[in-house]
């Protein structure tokens, strides 16, 4: 007798398979949507960390900045790079040919011919240059032919610098060498007497710290905060003209350029007929006088407004108050 599979015939066992497809498939999903979510997670863990990268990047950028250079060859180059516009602005205005400040150069340097101190180590052709650059100071006496007879008065000229001479022999250089002396005399006392002073006061800050040395002990734990001077008061303790006292007349431009006039006084007057045209240049060089009158007076006016307004004024600001200032004080300057 055959056995009838009612279960079959029913379709439950059908039923019970899509069941499970069904179940599969839902896990199925479940699984790629996790999967999903941790790629998501992930792509998003890994955008954070690259604008993280970014951030430090371009933290460290400004710190190196910041730092400036931390080589020797990053310091050179910083160094040079630094340097190099003012390097190029200098070439513009005072060694290119047609410059600002190429012609006034070359006047300057021009200058140079009536210095014994050059000439003594000067060759004719470099002596002979530079009376070719005379015509720099634009005077219609230096015309072409003029410069021609200053030149068949080179040698010369050239011989008498080489020649020995004693500087110290010329009208007032022994009154300028003692007035000198003396004061060189004071400044070494004053400096003696200052240093007995520091040394002083330094023993007597000594005992008072050593009397003290609880208080001072308590008083570390705060440190005091030492505050930094401001620009402009240090512009305040600054003497209008700070100058150098020399250790001889020859580190005194104003002093030696005197006995250098001396030097010539005596070749023009004692042997007038071995010169007869360097006195005409000598006496239209020597009206030109260069000065940093100024250059100290814009440098006081940058002082005076510096102590008005602080020194954290917009160089813009500064610019346009000083050339006002300046320019009333040309205006007053003309009235008077």
């Amino acid at each position: 007798m055959t056995r009838v599979d009612y279960v079959a015939m029913s379709g439950v066992a059908g039923n019970r398979a899509r069941l499970e497809e069904n179940e599969a498939l839902q896990a199925a999903e479940v699984a790629v949507s996790k999967a999903t979510a941790a790629r998501k997670q992930a792509e998003a863990a890994v955008e954070a960390a690259e604008a993280a990268v970014a951030a430090q990047t371009v933290k460290r950028d400004k710190w190196r900045e910041n730092a400036g250079p931390l080589t020797a060859q990053q310091f050179e180059d910083f160094g040079r790079a630094a340097v190099q516009p003012g390097y190029d602005y200098y070439k513009k205005i005072f060694c290119t040919s047609g410059g600002d400040m190429n012609h006034l150069k070359n006047a300057v340097r021009a200058a140079t011919i009536l210095d014994p101190f050059k000439l003594m180590y000067m060759s004719l052709l470099s002596a002979q240059l530079l009376v070719d650059d005379l015509k720099y100071f634009d005077f219609p006496e230096f015309t072409p032919a003029f410069l021609v007879l200053l030149k068949e008065e080179l040698p010369l000229l050239l011989e008498h610098a080489q020649k020995d001479f004693d500087w110290s022999k010329v009208p007032g250089a022994a009154e300028y060498d003692a007035a000198l002396k003396r004061s060189q005399s004071v400044k070494a006392a004053r400096a003696t007497r200052a240093a007995a002073e520091r040394a002083r006061a330094a023993a007597q800050e000594t005992s008072t710290a050593s009397s003290s040395s609880s208080l001072s002990a308590s008083s570390s734990l705060s440190p005091p905060v030492v505050e930094e001077p401001l620009f402009g008061e240090i512009l305040g303790d600054l003497p209008e003209r700070t100058i150098e006292e020399p250790v001889s007349w020859l580190g005194d431009p104003a002093e030696k350029n005197r006995r250098i006039w001396e030097w010539w006084v005596t070749r023009v007057r004692g042997e007038a007929s071995a010169f007869k045209h360097w006195p005409t240049a000598l006496r239209l060089i020597a009206l030109v006088q260069p000065s940093s009158a100024d250059v100290e007076r814009l440098f006081s006016q940058l002082k005076l407004i510096i102590q008005q307004i602080g020194e954290s004024g917009l160089e813009e600001g500064i610019e346009t108050r000083v050339m006002v200032r300046v320019n009333k004080l040309s205006e007053h300057l003309k009235e008077t």
